[in-house]
């Protein structure tokens, strides 16, 4: 005689747990992702200011005239992109303000 094999049915609120448990999962992992990538480039941007090249101060090796006359029909205004290494430790070097 075959003995019958008992089914095991799920009710819908084990149904729900188990989703609800997918669900819970699904955002810790998507969590976890985001977190990890947050470390990650903090940590990039970290290493690439630490690495900074340091520039000896430029204004103490060049002549006092270098600003020209004050009354000069020209001026020169530059713009810098700290962004940018070299222009991140030229500002950080102390320019003078006009």
């Amino acid at each position: 005689m075959a003995k019958k094999k008992k089914v095991a049915k799920r009710s819908r609120a084990q149904k729900r747990e188990e989703q609800k448990r997918s669900q819970r999962l699904r955002l810790l992992r998507i969590s976890g992702l985001a977190i990890l990538l947050t470390v990650v480039l903090a940590g990039f941007a970290y290493y690439r200011a630490s690495t900074a090249p340091q520039v000896e101060a430029p204004l103490e090796l060049m002549p006092d005239n270098i600003d020209g006359p004050i009354d000069a029909p020209v001026s020169i205004v530059e713009f810098g992109d700290f962004g940018c290494p070299a222009c991140r430790a030229w500002h950080n070097s102390g320019i003078k303000d006009a």
